[in-house]
């Protein structure tokens, strides 16, 4: 009997201690539970990644710079074109104006005096004096003049500078010259030619 009662002692410690080992494994399973669940967090790290990433994309996107360098350069050239246009048609609308020494219109011109008139209210800021309006905008060659350029000629050949006009196209110019002939459309002959020094794009 008493034999039977240790081994029913044994057997019951046995029983606790194995209950007690299959309790503990269990505890141990939840950390690394945790563990999964912590990379979870690192993927709302990793969405916060994307989102670094999309700022990234935001600053150096093409959109934005794409955008600004085409706007600089097809805007210059529409610029240019428009205050062209704008000056060739007002001149033509001023044909027949009187001159008169100082004038810069709407009623009377001297010679310099129309450009300034004329490219002033087409929206550019042309100065008054001819040597400062024969060094605005870029310079064009005899073969290159385009409607709306400014022409610079000289009184002499190979001369400086002393009077300007604005060309109409078709080996033609509109100026002002003298109070004999007042605003008109002139063609560019041999006089013109032998005195001209370049021309001036705008814009």
């Amino acid at each position: 009997m008493k034999k039977m009662r240790f081994l029913a002692l044994i057997l019951a410690f046995a029983m606790v201690a194995f209950t007690l080992a299959a309790c503990g494994n269990e505890e141990n399973t939840n950390p690394r539970g945790n563990d999964n669940g912590s990379s979870i967090n690192s993927g709302d790290n990793g969405s916060g990644n994307e989102n670094s990433g999309d700022a990234g994309s935001e600053d150096n996107g093409s959109e934005n710079n794409g955008s600004e360098g085409s706007s600089d350069n097809g805007g210059a050239e529409a610029d240019a074109d428009g205050v062209a246009a704008a000056a060739l048609k007002l001149a033509n609308e001023l044909i027949g104006t009187e001159y008169k020494a100082g004038g810069t219109g709407p009623d009377t011109f001297d010679n310099s005096g129309f450009v300034y008139y004329i490219f002033r209210q087409s929206g550019y800021k042309m100065p008054r004096r001819i040597p400062d309006m024969a060094k605005e905008g870029k310079e064009v060659g005899r073969d290159e003049l385009k409607a709306g350029d400014v022409l610079i000629f000289s009184n002499e050949i190979d001369g400086d500078a002393a009077f300007v006009a604005i060309c109409a196209g078709n080996d033609q110019f509109i100026s002002c010259n003298r109070p004999d002939s007042p605003t008109d459309l002139h063609k560019f002959s041999n006089y013109y030619e032998q005195r001209f020094i370049c021309g001036r794009r705008i814009g």
